[in-house]
């Protein structure tokens, strides 16, 4: 990581646009929090980088370092004023791609930041149905313990 947070650092010493993004939405925050680089993603947030830039489908720096499990990238970014409940296109929000991959230490900083353990998918699904679903018991565990409700329930009953 020190090496690419040197890259980083020269690329924004030689004014490089924090905010400047690929084709489908990727800013370089984006990237820094997909390959868990907490040191790149604060370099790029005190050079004003948008901590909610989403990529075409939605996806933020914050969902996708919940998705990656990238705990030190979660916490700086929580610490920067990201929005906890900003969902994807479809729906998904941080919290629950996290118990949809079952990073049970992601599921409860979230919490913790005040994530909504009822936030549904635009097919009706919450984070605990999918966390259910996919065999994640500490993660159901988690969201139960954080109020997740027992009631919605998602296209397929």
């Amino acid at each position: 990581e020190e090496a690419s947070a040197d890259a980083c650092r020269l690329l924004l010493l030689s004014k490089a646009q924090p905010n400047l993004a690929t084709s489908d939405g990727q800013t370089p925050l984006y990237v820094a929090c997909r390959v868990g680089s907490a040191v790149c993603a604060h370099l790029l947030i005190m050079a004003k980088a948008r901590v909610g830039a989403a990529t075409k489908a939605g996806f933020s720096p914050l969902y996708i370092a919940s998705q990656k499990g990238s705990l030190d990238c979660i916490s700086l970014l929580l610490a920067s004023k990201a929005d906890v409940n900003q969902r994807a296109n479809d729906g998904r929000s941080p919290l629950y791609i996290s118990a949809e991959v079952g990073v049970t230490s992601a599921v409860h900083l979230l919490v913790k930041a005040k994530a909504d353990p009822d936030a549904q998918r635009n097919d009706n699904s919450t984070p605990l149905i999918t966390a259910s679903y996919m065999g994640h018991s500490s993660c159901v565990a988690a969201l139960l313990d954080a109020g997740a409700s027992l009631e919605p329930r998602d296209e397929d009953g």
